[in-house]
């Protein structure tokens, strides 16, 4: 897997499952995402799937809190590696940033 843009992290709870805070964060429920240098909440590290809460929240599947997490850390979306098929004339490569298909070429 790949990972999307980074964002900042607004704050975390002290939960089970631990509900993060982004503005905007743009997620669906079953989105995958990868958490980093979130402190006090460091059980909120890791790679999740996530269930969407509101446009601000994300819950991370399974996970139990150890500690109310502030601003700190950041988290990006995981997506899918790119793909290859190939025929007898061509390769085809699809790249999917966002779970859309971004990009495909074709080789001839």
């Amino acid at each position: 897997m790949s990972a999307a843009p980074v964002r900042a992290i607004d704050s975390s709870t002290n939960a089970s499952p631990i509900v993060v805070t982004d503005a905007s964060h743009g997620l669906v429920t079953g989105d995958k995402v990868t958490i980093i240098s979130h402190a006090t909440n460091t059980a909120a590290n890791g790679t999740w799937t996530v269930t969407r809460v509101s446009a601000n929240e994300f819950s991370l599947d399974g996970s139990v809190g150890n500690g109310i997490g502030g601003g700190t850390g950041t988290w990006a979306k995981m997506t899918q590696p790119a793909v290859f098929t190939e025929d007898a004339e061509s390769v085809s490569i699809a790249i999917d940033t966002d779970g859309g298909g971004d990009a495909a070429f074709t080789l001839k």
